[in-house]
Protein backbone atom coordinates (compact mmCIF):
# COMPACT_ATOMS: atom_id res chain seq x y z
CA UNK A 1 0.00 0.00 0.00
CA UNK A 2 1.55 3.46 -0.94
CA UNK A 3 1.24 6.31 0.96
CA UNK A 4 -1.33 9.09 -0.26
CA UNK A 5 0.20 12.22 1.95
CA UNK A 6 -3.16 14.86 2.98
CA UNK A 7 -1.93 18.18 1.33
CA UNK A 8 -4.52 20.37 2.79
CA UNK A 9 -7.18 20.40 0.54
CA UNK A 10 -8.78 17.02 2.17
CA UNK A 11 -7.68 14.44 -0.07
CA UNK A 12 -10.51 11.66 -0.03
CA UNK A 13 -7.93 9.03 -0.41
CA UNK A 14 -5.13 10.22 2.10
CA UNK A 15 -3.78 7.42 4.77
CA UNK A 16 -1.04 9.68 6.01
CA UNK A 17 -0.22 13.15 7.19
CA UNK A 18 3.65 12.58 6.06
CA UNK A 19 5.56 10.89 3.38
CA UNK A 20 8.37 9.12 4.04
CA UNK A 21 10.56 12.11 2.97
CA UNK A 22 9.22 14.00 5.96
CA UNK A 23 10.03 11.00 8.22
CA UNK A 24 13.58 10.67 7.00
CA UNK A 25 14.22 14.48 7.61
CA UNK A 26 12.56 14.35 11.07
CA UNK A 27 14.77 11.67 12.38
CA UNK A 28 18.10 12.44 10.22
CA UNK A 29 17.96 15.82 11.72
CA UNK A 30 17.61 14.05 15.38
CA UNK A 31 20.61 12.07 14.63
CA UNK A 32 18.84 8.74 13.60
CA UNK A 33 18.34 8.50 9.81
CA UNK A 34 17.42 4.59 9.94
CA UNK A 35 14.41 5.03 8.25
CA UNK A 36 16.25 5.67 5.23
CA UNK A 37 17.77 1.82 4.97
CA UNK A 38 14.60 0.14 5.17
CA UNK A 39 12.65 -0.80 2.84
CA UNK A 40 9.52 1.50 1.35
CA UNK A 41 6.86 -0.95 2.23
CA UNK A 42 7.80 -1.31 5.99
CA UNK A 43 7.90 2.31 6.72
CA UNK A 44 4.69 2.60 4.71
CA UNK A 45 3.26 -0.32 7.38
CA UNK A 46 5.32 1.52 10.49
CA UNK A 47 3.54 5.33 8.81
CA UNK A 48 -0.25 3.43 9.13
CA UNK A 49 0.16 1.76 11.98
CA UNK A 50 1.08 5.48 13.78
CA UNK A 51 -1.87 6.90 11.87
CA UNK A 52 -4.25 4.86 13.18
CA UNK A 53 -2.85 5.13 17.10
CA UNK A 54 -2.92 8.80 16.37
CA UNK A 55 -6.67 9.20 14.84
CA UNK A 56 -7.59 6.66 17.93
CA UNK A 57 -6.25 8.48 20.82
CA UNK A 58 -6.25 11.90 19.56
CA UNK A 59 -8.38 12.54 16.95
CA UNK A 60 -11.39 13.25 18.61
CA UNK A 61 -9.84 15.85 20.97
CA UNK A 62 -8.67 18.35 18.05
CA UNK A 63 -9.74 21.65 18.11
CA UNK A 64 -11.86 22.92 15.23
CA UNK A 65 -13.62 20.81 12.35
CA UNK A 66 -12.99 19.10 9.31
CA UNK A 67 -13.53 20.75 5.98
CA UNK A 68 -14.77 18.28 3.90
CA UNK A 69 -17.58 15.64 4.41
CA UNK A 70 -15.78 13.27 2.25
CA UNK A 71 -11.69 13.67 3.41
CA UNK A 72 -10.44 10.70 4.85
CA UNK A 73 -8.38 12.15 7.74
CA UNK A 74 -9.17 14.49 10.63
CA UNK A 75 -6.91 17.51 8.61
CA UNK A 76 -7.39 20.14 7.04
CA UNK A 77 -9.94 21.19 9.82
CA UNK A 78 -11.46 25.09 9.83
CA UNK A 79 -11.77 27.22 12.69
CA UNK A 80 -8.82 25.07 14.38
CA UNK A 81 -7.50 28.03 16.93
CA UNK A 82 -4.48 26.73 18.87
CA UNK A 83 -4.09 27.52 22.69
CA UNK A 84 -2.70 30.98 21.71
CA UNK A 85 -6.03 31.83 20.05
CA UNK A 86 -4.36 31.94 16.74
CA UNK A 87 -6.39 30.88 13.49
CA UNK A 88 -4.56 28.20 11.87
CA UNK A 89 -4.88 28.07 7.97
CA UNK A 90 -7.56 25.52 6.81
CA UNK A 91 -5.38 24.40 4.01
CA UNK A 92 -2.64 22.96 6.55
CA UNK A 93 -1.65 19.72 8.24
CA UNK A 94 -0.35 21.88 11.66
CA UNK A 95 3.53 21.03 12.06
CA UNK A 96 3.08 19.68 15.32
CA UNK A 97 0.91 16.11 13.96
CA UNK A 98 3.26 15.82 11.52
CA UNK A 99 6.47 15.71 14.59
CA UNK A 100 3.76 13.63 16.70
CA UNK A 101 3.22 11.56 14.12
CA UNK A 102 6.83 10.94 13.04
CA UNK A 103 7.21 9.75 16.77
CA UNK A 104 4.41 7.59 17.04
CA UNK A 105 6.04 6.11 13.76
CA UNK A 106 9.06 4.94 16.20
CA UNK A 107 5.99 4.09 18.63
CA UNK A 108 5.12 1.74 16.11
CA UNK A 109 8.50 0.40 16.09
CA UNK A 110 8.79 -0.15 19.82
CA UNK A 111 5.55 -2.47 19.40
CA UNK A 112 3.46 -0.02 21.15
CA UNK A 113 0.58 0.10 18.93
CA UNK A 114 -3.47 0.13 19.42
CA UNK A 115 -4.37 -3.28 21.85
CA UNK A 116 -6.51 -5.49 20.48
CA UNK A 117 -9.87 -6.30 21.86
CA UNK A 118 -8.41 -9.32 23.15
CA UNK A 119 -5.87 -7.75 25.35
CA UNK A 120 -8.39 -6.16 27.20
CA UNK A 121 -10.02 -9.69 27.86
CA UNK A 122 -7.13 -11.08 29.27
CA UNK A 123 -6.25 -8.44 32.18
CA UNK A 124 -5.77 -9.55 35.50
CA UNK A 125 -5.73 -7.73 38.38
CA UNK A 126 -5.45 -8.85 42.26
CA UNK A 127 -6.30 -7.45 45.22
CA UNK A 128 -4.64 -8.17 49.07
CA UNK A 129 -6.32 -7.35 51.95
CA UNK A 130 -5.51 -8.34 55.42
CA UNK A 131 -7.71 -8.10 58.01
CA UNK A 132 -6.44 -9.20 61.58
CA UNK A 133 -4.86 -12.24 60.93
CA UNK A 134 -6.74 -13.37 58.23
CA UNK A 135 -5.36 -12.41 54.47
CA UNK A 136 -7.58 -11.85 51.53
CA UNK A 137 -6.85 -12.31 47.97
CA UNK A 138 -8.96 -11.65 44.88
CA UNK A 139 -8.34 -12.01 41.30
CA UNK A 140 -9.90 -10.72 38.65
CA UNK A 141 -9.95 -11.75 35.09
CA UNK A 142 -11.88 -11.55 31.63
CA UNK A 143 -14.21 -8.72 29.77
CA UNK A 144 -15.06 -7.52 33.37
CA UNK A 145 -11.28 -5.75 33.43
CA UNK A 146 -9.99 -3.06 30.98
CA UNK A 147 -6.77 -2.24 29.88
CA UNK A 148 -5.42 0.79 30.47
CA UNK A 149 -5.68 3.31 27.65
CA UNK A 150 -2.02 4.50 25.92
CA UNK A 151 -1.09 8.13 26.79
CA UNK A 152 2.22 9.53 25.79
CA UNK A 153 2.77 12.51 27.56
CA UNK A 154 5.78 13.91 25.02
CA UNK A 155 2.88 13.72 22.42
CA UNK A 156 0.34 15.00 24.28
CA UNK A 157 2.51 18.27 24.80
CA UNK A 158 3.53 18.69 21.35
CA UNK A 159 -0.40 18.17 20.08
CA UNK A 160 -1.10 20.57 22.64
CA UNK A 161 -1.62 23.86 20.73
CA UNK A 162 -4.42 22.13 18.56
CA UNK A 163 -5.92 19.50 21.24
CA UNK A 164 -8.74 20.51 23.53
CA UNK A 165 -9.56 19.29 26.14
CA UNK A 166 -10.48 15.94 26.77
CA UNK A 167 -12.05 16.67 30.29
CA UNK A 168 -14.96 18.86 28.43
CA UNK A 169 -17.37 17.70 25.42
CA UNK A 170 -18.14 19.61 22.45
CA UNK A 171 -21.31 21.60 22.70
CA UNK A 172 -23.10 22.39 19.37
CA UNK A 173 -25.80 24.66 19.51
CA UNK A 174 -28.78 23.29 17.55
Amino acid sequence: MALIVEDGTGVAAANSYISQADLDAFWSQRGNPSFGTMAADSVELLVIQAMDLFHALYGSWLRGRRVKVDQALEFPRADLYDNEGLLRPKTMVPPEVKKALCLLVQKAIDGETIPDSDASATAVKKQRQKVGDLEIETEYTGSGVKAVGKTFNEIEMILAPVLGSKAMGRVVRG
